[in-house]
């Protein structure tokens, strides 16, 4: 019985760490960037969306900052997620603003190319970056739960716990003219109320 009870143990234990080197949710990419502000024209040359014979041209010198994150989900389905985004600027003042920005998933099926992004606009980019390096962390929830980080600053641990977040600044990619590109490499956003 003895033998049974450390058998059992040992089992588990590999479990657990098996668990461990397989999570739920694994980040592949995340990346920052400038980006031109979207213009979408018809044929006829007027600024319009349309949904056939849609173009897509950069016709401004306005840069939006954006962050984006390739990830990949295990289980067969996901209820809920929530990727959050911090972004730390260097201020044209010589400060260091951290914005944080919040995007949530629903009915997330398993896969191997999911896609999350989350902007800046241009005149707040304009505004809040100086010049530096502009470092980020990513970090995936599960039902509050943290799942998978990705960080561009590796000390301190969790560097971003430890300062107060910009109340606004970053924006969902669906309050942008990025919404319509590539659409279903995107998840459906949760914007429902769910009971707590």
């Amino acid at each position: 019985m003895k033998n049974l009870l450390i058998i059992l143990l040992l089992v588990a234990n590999s479990l657990i760490a098996a668990a461990k080197e397989h999570p739920d949710v694994e980040f592949k990419d995340v990346k920052a960037s400038e980006v031109y502000t979207a213009a979408y024209t018809g044929s006829d040359g007027d600024d319009t969306v349309q949904v056939r014979g849609l173009r897509l041209d950069a016709t401004s010198n306005r840069k939006w900052f954006r962050i984006s994150a390739a990830y990949e989900t295990r289980p067969e389905w996901i209820d809920r997620l929530s990727i959050e985004y911090y972004v730390l600027m260097p201020s044209p003042d010589q400060k260091e603003v951290l914005f944080k920005g919040v995007v949530n998933y629903v009915d997330i099926p398993q896969s191997r190319e999911h896609l999350s992004e989350m902007y800046m606009h241009f005149n707040s980019y304009e505004r809040h970056y100086g010049r530096g390096d502009i470092e980020y962390a990513v970090v995936v929830l599960i039902d509050g739960k943290e799942m998978a980080a990705k960080t561009s600053r590796k000390e301190p641990k969790d560097w971003w716990k430890s300062m107060t977040p910009h109340p606004c600044g970053l924006l969902n990619r669906l309050d942008t003219p990025f919404r319509v590109i590539n659409v279903e490499k995107y998840e459906a956003q949760d914007l429902c109320a769910w009971p707590q």
